[in-house]
């Protein structure tokens, strides 16, 4: 054993083989090990229920000129820091929790994209949460966008008062051409403003269930079987210290 002893300390490599047979003589420690935490995971994984993807995704209005009418950065704030806790705090009562929603604008876009997380049994609830968010902000977009094109046939209103007047007074003149110039020009970015648009409120995520069982057993199968290794070798080493003490004490 003093041999088997030397081999196991003098060396800080080990091989395959010494591994087995260490993992062969703990096997009653390895597999007690194993088995316990493979069962601990299966039924975590059956109580624990799966969970679904939403996605909502909006538009926002845009302007003749390509710029967007609202700040993307203060409509995700908005909602984020005030709307959705304001729906939490009135859904905190529910039998089966809150779901957890997240929103994000990919880059270089319009976008709003909701994302929710939630059971299945839940999605009635994550269905009516998205509606409440999107037609929302469907409203404030619909309001900006309204207000910008008054503000632009206001002026299209006035630059033709204008022109009209000038016709009446002075008859045809470089500045009435200036004028048609700027009010055909306004007339353009009128028809260029796009309105916000409701694009999908809780349609389900490319990824099917965010947390599948499957994933969670295999998972916790390598955990098991790390640990039971682990173990098996800490058993080992402390069997070798206490026969090297031993020997030492006899010797």
């Amino acid at each position: 054993m003093q041999k088997n002893s030397d081999r196991y300390t003098g060396n800080n490599d080990i091989s395959l083989v010494e591994l087995t047979v260490i993992v062969v003589r703990w096997r009653r420690l390895f597999f007690a090990v194993f088995l316990g935490l493979s069962l601990v995971t299966a039924v975590y994984a059956f109580i624990t229920p799966e969970k679904r993807e939403s996605i909502g995704l909006y538009q926002l209005a845009k302007s003749g000129d390509g710029e967007y009418l609202t700040d993307v950065a203060g409509v995700v704030s908005t909602i984020s820091s005030v709307w959705i806790p304001q729906l939490l705090l009135e859904h905190e009562g529910s039998a089966r929790g809150v779901p957890s929603i997240t929103v994000t604008n990919p880059k270089e876009t319009g976008l709003i994209r909701l994302q929710t997380l939630a059971p299945e049994a839940q999605s009635e609830l994550v269905t009516a949460i998205h509606k409440n968010l999107v037609e929302r902000l469907d409203s404030w977009q619909s309001a900006v966008y309204q207000d910008a094109v008054s503000r632009i046939e206001l002026r299209v209103g006035h630059h033709t008062n204008a022109i009209e007047q000038m016709l009446e007074e002075t008859g045809p003149s470089e500045a009435v051409s200036v004028l048609m110039e700027y009010r055909i020009e306004l007339e353009h970015r009128l028809d260029k403003m796009k309105k916000g648009e409701i694009l999908t409120v809780a349609s389900r995520g490319d990824g099917g269930a965010a947390t599948s069982r499957s994933l969670i057993i295999v998972v916790g199968l390598l955990v098991a079987f790390v640990i039971a290794t682990l173990l098996s070798f800490m058993a080992e080493f402390v069997t070798l210290v206490r026969k090297s003490a031993n020997s030492k004490v006899l010797g």
